[in-house]
């Protein structure tokens, strides 16, 4: 079973065009930091006795770096679903320009650089059980990074300049009592702040107000069918869209021209027949984007984990990808094309399973995060 369905993995000579372990590495709640918020190699643990800025420049670092410049890559590199193929020499082109972008003009290719970015989970502590998550195993254990490391990791982002920094995780961080001084201290600063969040606890109106500051709030909402959604992800759909909308009037109240929210659904079987009432949702509430993402391989306990699309019986699965197409094209028509992201290995499936033509895509949100605005 592939941890990503549809995914195409580099040959000989080819690499990813990945800038991660450069310019957007990402932190844990157990204070590891790793190349991405996909996790893979260990960078190092900030803590007493290492900076943050010291780890980006450790011995795993630059072998990080290495991997992805030789095309030498780990399983979770070749399988990744967000960046796409390129010949070593490209990728080596790519990299030696963003240095030089980035004000590294000197050094090995492998050095750090300032991170455009940064992913801070401050806890992976969640308040839902979706089904295919890994939360929902018997063996998930969940950390929180101390209010004493969370100071000192924002402080130091600070004083180097890093121009955003995102608050995701594997967990859920507004889970977090206080999560929201936090997030004001990198506004305060002038720090871009985005987020991914399930928001499927009432917030408060002051959490409204730091929501409506952010440049990007990304909701993961995979349907807005009550009973789907409670029986998918273990809660109530309803608070989720209230809370759209109490973060979408604030934002008329308080206007701020970089805001934007996207939706990321991810497919499955389950959740694939209301795609097109979750797209006309999204609109009449005003959501610049919406992302369908690939099904993880992963989650609970196996008697009721959602199959990937490469599991599913196929005509099964061709019923997925008409109903993903169908949602697309219905939020191209509405929103153009930057108003949706269809997964790599989605694509490839769905192009391969409807005889279409390839389709130009926009970038995800990944990928737009991956360029200094």
């Amino acid at each position: 079973m592939s941890v990503k369905t549809g995914v195409v993995e580099p040959e000989l000579g080819e690499t990813r065009l990945c800038p991660e372990p450069w310019l957007h590495p990402a932190i844990r709640a157990d204070g590891g930091v790793m190349r991405c918020c996909f996790g893979g190699l260990d960078f190092g643990i900030v803590g007493a006795e290492s900076s943050f800025s010291q780890i980006l420049n450790s011995d795993s670092a630059r072998l990080s770096r290495e991997q992805l410049l030789s095309g030498r890559l780990d399983e979770v590199c070749r399988m990744c679903p967000r960046f796409p193929i390129v010949k070593l020499e490209e990728y080596r082109s790519y990299i030696e320009s963003m240095r030089r972008h980035a004000g590294a003009l000197s050094g090995a290719l492998t050095d750090a650089v300032v991170p455009i970015s940064v992913w801070l989970e401050m806890t992976s502590q969640c308040n839902l059980r979706c089904v295919y998550c890994h939360q929902a195993g018997a063996n998930w254990i969940s950390d929180d990074l101390p209010p004493a490391a969370i100071d000192a990791v924002i402080q130091e982002l600070i004083l180097l300049g890093v121009k955003r920094v995102s608050l995701t995780g594997r967990g859920e961080n507004t889970f977090m009592p206080g999560w929201e001084k936090y997030a004001e201290r990198l506004l305060d600063a002038g720090v871009s702040v985005v987020i991914i969040t399930n928001l499927a606890r009432p917030i408060t109106d002051h959490e409204a107000r730091i929501f409506a500051r952010m440049s990007n709030v990304g909701v993961s909402i995979d349907t807005v069918d009550r009973a789907v959604f409670k029986r998918v992800r273990t809660s109530d759909v309803r608070i989720v869209l209230e809370n759209v909308v109490k973060i979408m009037a604030t934002v008329r109240k308080q206007p701020n021209p970089d805001f934007r929210m996207g939706w990321t659904a991810v497919v499955s079987a389950d959740v694939a027949p209301g795609f097109l009432d979750l797209a006309a949702t999204a609109v009449a509430l005003g959501v610049s984007r919406v992302e369908f993402q690939c099904l993880i391989g992963l989650g609970g306990e196996q008697n009721n984990r959602l199959a990937t699309i490469d599991e599913m019986p196929i005509d099964v699965a061709v019923g997925v990808a008409r109903a993903v197409r169908d949602a697309e094209q219905f939020l191209i028509n509405k929103l153009g094309p930057d108003g949706v992201f269809v997964a790599a290995g989605l694509r490839t499936f769905i192009d391969k399973s409807m005889g279409a033509q390839p389709q130009e895509q926009s970038q995800s949100i990944w990928e737009v995060l991956a360029k200094d605005e």
